[in-house]
């Protein structure tokens, strides 16, 4: 089993014992500002393209905090930044068009590459709210990510770096458990058109 299925189910087994031990909370007024905070984890598959190119299939943490407003019990509107994690992948010996690089490109194996990808968003988020403590959301909206890359430097040749950036869409579904007029816990599995999904556990504060 997968890092990413594991952190997912073990998030999804302490939300339900909170949601289950609790003692009972009276209903909040749904409307209002709330930040939520985020940490899980992201897996990342993604192949950057250029002349030559850059595989990523991996695993990292990720976190984020989101600043939003509910209008009533079932609309809202969130923006915030996310650190999706850093990944590792594998690629060519160079990808630029360095007359060194093409050179001695054959000589060499593929070698390891690092991509960071940070993010904004802007979404919508419906709510269903079950009882007065527990509601289920989505989310649709945009992500404006960049991604920073860098190789592996070798012998005569120092180090490649590479940007990208695009916005993409951004989905997500999750659960939220308010303890009482402020305090709440909220469970999310988040997608990006990017080939990145992340599995997150956080808590929401309600101003």
């Amino acid at each position: 089993m997968s890092r990413i299925k594991k952190v997912g189910l073990g998030s999804a087994a302490l939300l339900a014992a909170v949601v289950l031990t609790a003692p009972p909370a009276p209903a909040t007024e749904a409307h209002g500002w709330l930040v939520d905070l985020k940490y899980g984890e992201s897996t990342f598959e993604e192949t950057f393209p250029g002349r030559r190119i850059a595989i990523f299939d991996d695993e990292a943490d990720a976190a984020g905090v989101e600043v939003g407003y509910r209008f009533n019990d079932y609309i809202g509107l969130q923006a915030g930044y996310h650190d999706l994690g850093t990944f590792q992948g594998v690629g060519p010996f160079c990808a630029s068009d360095d007359e060194v690089c093409l050179g001695r490109a054959a000589l060499y194996a593929p070698i390891p590459w690092e991509a960071e990808v940070l993010g904004w968003s802007l979404a919508a988020v419906p709510s269903w709210p079950f009882t007065g403590r527990l509601s289920a959301y989505g989310k649709v909206g945009l992500l404006d990510w960049e991604s920073d890359l860098s190789s592996a430097p070798v012998p005569e040749v120092p180090a490649e770096f590479r940007s990208f950036s695009d916005t993409d869409l951004l989905t997500a579904l999750g659960v939220r458990y308010r303890f009482g007029e402020r305090l709440g816990a909220l469970l999310e599995y988040q997608r990006i058109d990017l080939d990145l999904g992340s599995t997150t556990l956080g808590v929401s504060w309600k101003f």
